[in-house]
Order: C-alpha cells, then structure tokens, then sequence
C-alpha cells in the first residue's frame, strides 16, 4: 500500500502556484492591467480652449469662485484651461456656467456657479490662460487668488476672496483684495494696490507706488517715481525712493530712504512707533520733524530755528521741500545718507 505524503502535494501545488507567476505570467498580468487602465474613462481633463488673436488685445475674466493665472508667451494665441482636480468638463459645468467669446477687442471668460449655496466641500475652481506677452488683463474673482506675470500691457485685477501676485510686467498695475496679500515683484509703470486683509510686498517699480491696507505691513523695495503708503496695522519699510513719500500707519514704525531730490513735499507719520529716515547727500529741503513720545536724533547738517529734544525745524542745503516727520509713539531719527 502507498501513503500519502500530503507536504509533498502541497510543495509540488505550491510549485504550479509559482510557474503561474513567474515572469511570463507577471507580464501578463501587466499588460492586462494595462489594458484596463486604458479602458477607463479620461478624468481631470477639465474645459479647454484655444483662440488665435494678435498682440496688444485684452483678456477679460470674470470668474466666481475661482483662481486664476494668468502668463504670457510667444505665442500668438490665447490658451484656457479651467479645472477642479479631477473633475471632468462635464462634472465642471452641472456645477458652474462656463462662457468663452472673441471680439476684435480680445477673447473674454466668465463662470457663474449654478448653485446659490455650496452644501459640503468643494475643491473651487482653478483658471490657467496664457496669452501673447504683450496683452491687457483685466480679472475678477470673488472666491480666489489671482497671479499675473510676464506680460507687457496694462493689468487690472480684484478678488475678495484671495491674494494678488504680479510678476515681471511691463505696465502699469491696478490690483485690490479684501482677503489677502498682494505681491509685486517687478513692474515698470505705476503700482496702486490696495487690500483690507494683509499685507503689501513690492520689489523694483520704475513708476510711483501706491499701497494702502488696512491689515498688515507695507515692504517697498524701490520707486523710482514716488510713494504713498498707508496702512493702520503694521509697520512701512521704503529701501529706496526717488521722488516724494507720503508714508502713515497707527500700529508700527516707518523706515525710509529718500534716494533722490523730491519735487514735492514729503510726510511720514505714526501713531504706534518710531520713525527713521535717511537722506542722500546732497538733497535740499525743509525739515520739521517732531516726536510725542519719545526723542528727535540728526546726523544731518540741518540750519535750525529750533532745535530741542523733542523736535528740530530747520532747513537742510538751502531748504525745499518740507520733509514733515511725526512720531506720537516713538522717536524720529534722521540720518544722512549717501
């Protein structure tokens, strides 16, 4: 009679097990799933468009409830795309009503969302157009971020739901936000950029710079054709301006450097801290500078008719014009420069 051996059934069944699986049967099962993938539906392709225009037109966007960016190239074509993760252009447009058209003028976009309330999360809407690098951008958006760079043109950009960024644009600039920073980095004509919920950032403008908020501080690389500055949450920093300053803020302190003689007068105040101000040799005004809380220091060679601690009124290289400093919650200095 014959025993069975049932460790030797399991090894030889464990053996069939891995000639199955071998590499030849690991390829198979590679290419059936594959094979399946490919099967599936395509995902996350959102909407897209594309326009051929010529340069020097304007893209106009008026989006609810999205990001938009925007950039240029050397193509002479406006591109679009606009996606929610990996929502389908179908799952896109049961939620929001998506509408492209060109004009002689240029190529406008406007979304509206098909739904009054958002019940749940939703991953909002993210809006990327390129266009030629010399165009107008004028963009809305109520619920994100807008960026814009590269670009030779005039740029306009709101949103109450985010913050603005602006990059290497050979233009002027006008950007609000009532829910974010705003970003400059380099612009060559004039910067207005206004937000009530954070701070400014602005790197090298060729133009005069205007920077208002209500929330945060105010950082100014350089303006090469004066600033305004205001702010009633932070601190101002200017590292270099060439014309006129008029510079405020009730919670911090202001530092400033007048690069260039001004051809008009200057004034810079706070309520909250000190102030510091540098001169570059050589510039004429009239200097009335005067501190509540504090002292009023001068490197400067200023001819005084009044010259105490707490203020020095005088004129400085023959006088022009006033340079007006407050400080009701520090000291004032005032140092020479080169």
């Amino acid at each position: 009679m014959y025993e069975l051996h049932p460790s030797r059934h399991q090894d030889s069944g464990s053996a069939l097990a891995r000639s199955r699986t071998g590499p030849v049967g690991r390829s198979a099962l590679v290419g059936i799933g594959l094979a399946l993938l490919l099967a599936l539906p395509a995902f996350g392709e959102g909407i897209e468009r594309t326009f051929e225009v010529a340069p020097g037109g304007r893209l106009a966007v008026d989006a609810s409830g999205a990001s938009v960016s925007v950039k240029g190239t050397t193509a002479n074509r406006v591109q679009v795309a606009v996606t929610r993760g990996t929502d389908s252009a179908a799952d896109i447009e049961r939620d929001y009503e998506v509408n492209f058209n060109q004009s002689k003028e240029g190529v406008t976009i406007e979304i509206k969302s098909r739904r009054r309330f958002q019940i749940g999360f939703r991953r909002g809407l993210e809006v990327t157009v390129e266009v030629p690098s010399r165009y107008n951008a004028e963009i809305a958006s109520s619920g994100g971020s807008v960026a814009v760079r590269d670009l030779t043109g005039e740029i306009g950009a709101r949103t109450s739901g985010g913050s603005l960024r602006f990059e290497d644009i050979d233009g002027a600039i006008v950007g609000a936000t009532s829910g974010g920073s705003v970003t400059v980095a380099q612009a060559s004509g004039d910067v207005d950029v206004t937000t009530s919920g954070g701070s400014v950032k602005v790197g090298e403008v060729d133009g005069k710079v205007t920077a208002k908020t209500s929330g945060g501080s105010i950082s100014i690389k350089r303006a090469g054709a004066g600033v305004v500055a205001e702010t009633s949450g932070g601190w101002i920093e200017v590292s270099e301006v060439r014309g006129p300053i008029q510079a405020s803020t009730s919670g911090g302190s202001i530092r400033a450097f007048l690069a260039e003689q001004p051809t008009a007068d200057s004034r810079l105040s706070t309520s909250g801290g000190s102030v510091t101000v540098t001169v570059a040799e050589g510039l004429a005004l009239d200097i009335d500078a005067r501190a509540s809380g504090g002292g009023v220091k001068s490197d400067l060679a200023v001819k005084s008719s009044e010259d105490k601690r707490d203020r020095l009124v005088g004129s400085l290289n023959g006088g022009g014009p006033q340079l007006v400093v407050r400080a009701s919650g520090g000291s004032v200095r005032l140092e020479r420069g080169r």
